[in-house]
């Protein structure tokens, strides 16, 4: 075995023996090397392990000037953090980051600073950062493992005064809340499991992630204490690297700045997908959980972890206590393609009790989020096809949609009502009015999202829209249309045309009550 099969093989032992760096050994070994130094000794040496954060983090930087192709490195760190700032390459969030694993990691190094508490949180920002550039690198693989938390030793020291007993209480909380976060972050809700078994199996999941941390670290220390004869070489070859960077092709560089961006904030974990998602049904809805089920607290409720004929479904929304509609939550960075099926089964499959307090089965209204992207689907349409919103509809919203479906069954949706539009009137329009009309309610009825009218100037641009604006108003039940333009002068032509416009049986449409602009 040669001397290169042999280092590999030292440093994948270690890699494979620290849970929260051993990924980033394929990018650079000094990233594994050093944040596993630095994770060993946070409560035996916090200042060694404070120094080794610092290391980490210079050594990341000297990395991103290789990967982002930028020449002519400065010397010293916080020059180069502030390059990267201004070139766009560190996201403001994650230089604060770095600029403060800097100069903790300095104070530590010039000053022998040593705190256990202030240890632990740059190993976890150090954590943050290896898991950014990840991100960054290489967007589409799988995540970074989850933050497992250094443990102290259970041969500790009791407190000796006040002032230590408090450190120690604050070190113990910030302990508790990473395991309580490495809990979250285990947790795996499917259909056919109960939230109260998840939450105790992603609870024995961390615990067991952490004893098996614990059992390994003296194997670590030692694989550890056997790689730092080669650091050095390791360091002068990537300082080398970095100090020779190129500028790399333009492309590449702005595909790895917008994904820099984008990985500045990790992405939602499943319960806090389901907190968010909580908190955004606040807005209209009353969220309940089925052991507090008051359906008539508001017009809408939503009703959290209910048991379906066929598994377990998120969310049930009610409108007036009539079970309408479901809602399906993913973790963030789930792809929303295909989980409308999980969300079309609970529609369909629901116990007797659920069938008789739902207003229509299938349940119509369907949603799948991830908090960040949110999909819905409207069993009443024409044709059933999941498609992105902003956020869920409001209670009031689903109360109308019912009422028209009620009200008109054989169009009982704006998509169905674009498929029924009556015969335009042609007298007073021009051809080009006529077709560009026809056109759009030919998209409008074939469900396309978005539609483009292309006119010449003097065509009867305006004249079009509003003719268009009066019959999606009158014939397909619209409650308003937009009519955005760009200069005061085109405002006030439009609304002109607006409140002149005569209607086919000849009343002007502003008279009637029918028409009604707003220009701001």
């Amino acid at each position: 075995m040669g001397d290169g099969d042999q280092q590999d093989n030292q440093f994948g032992a270690a890699a494979a023996r620290t849970p929260n760096f051993g990924y980033l050994l394929v990018y650079e070994p000094l990233l594994m090397y050093y944040g596993a130094a630095a994770e060993t000794n946070v409560f035996t040496d916090p200042n060694t392990a404070m120094m080794k954060c610092r290391q980490f983090g210079e050594t990341l930087t000297e990395l991103m000037f290789a990967t982002f192709g930028i020449p002519g490195m400065p010397d010293k760190q916080f020059k180069r953090l502030n390059v990267l700032l201004d070139q766009g390459a560190l996201p403001q969030r994650v230089h604060t980051w770095f600029d403060s694993v800097r100069l903790i990691g300095n104070k530590a190094t010039h000053h022998g600073y040593a705190d256990q508490r202030q240890a632990l949180l740059l190993v976890r920002a150090c954590y943050e950062m290896g898991a950014w550039y990840h991100r960054t690198v290489d967007p589409t693989s799988s995540a970074p493992p989850p933050f497992v938390p250094p443990q102290p030793p259970q041969d500790r020291p009791a407190p000796a005064t006040a002032a230590e007993a408090e450190a120690s209480n604050e070190l113990l909380a910030l302990l508790q809340a990473y395991h309580a976060e490495l809990v979250e972050m285990r947790l795996k809700v499917d259909e056919q499991t109960a939230m109260a078994a998840a939450e105790a199996a992603a609870q024995r999941a961390a615990t067991q992630e952490i004893l098996r941390t614990v059992r390994g670290q003296a194997e670590l220390i030692r694989l550890v204490q056997g790689l730092s004869s080669q650091v050095s070489d390791l360091q002068k070859r990537l300082s080398d690297r970095a100090s020779a960077a190129e500028n790399i092709d333009s492309g590449v560089r702005d595909k790895l700045l917008t994904q820099a961006r984008l990985a500045s904030r990790p992405p939602l974990n499943e319960a806090q997908v389901r907190r968010v998602i909580d908190r955004m049904l606040t807005a209209g809805w009353a969220v309940q959980d089925v052991a507090d089920t008051d359906l008539y607290a508001r017009q809408g409720v939503a009703i959290r972890e209910v048991t379906t004929a066929r598994g377990r479904a998120d969310y049930l929304l009610y409108i007036d206590a009539r079970l309408v509609g479901v809602i399906e939550a993913k973790r963030e960075g789930t792809s929303l393609t295909g989980v409308d099926q999980q969300s079309e089964r609970y529609a369909h499959d629901l116990t007797a009790g659920q069938r008789l307090a739902a207003w229509r089965t299938p349940l119509p209204f369907r949603y799948e989020s991830t908090s960040v992207e949110t999909h819905f689907a409207n069993s009443l349409d024409p044709v059933v096809r999941p498609r992105r919103v902003f956020s869920f509809h409001q209670p009031t919203t689903l109360a109308r949609w019912m009422r028209e479906a009620e009200n008109e069954p054989e169009a009982p949706t704006l998509r169905a009502r674009f498929r029924r539009m009556p015969e335009l009137a042609t007298d007073g329009l021009r051809p080009a009015q006529i077709e560009a009309i026809e056109g759009l309610e030919k998209s409008l009825a074939e469900d396309r999202p978005r539609a483009l009218i292309q006119m010449a100037t003097g065509a009867g641009k305006t004249f079009t829209v509003v003719t268009e604006s009066y019959r999606l108003l009158e014939y397909a039940g619209v409650k308003r249309v937009l009519f955005l333009v760009d200069r005061n002068n085109l405002g006030e032509q439009a609304e002109s045309e607006y409140t002149n416009f005569t209607v086919p049986d000849q009343r002007p449409a502003a008279r009637e009550g029918r028409t009604e602009v707003s220009n701001r």
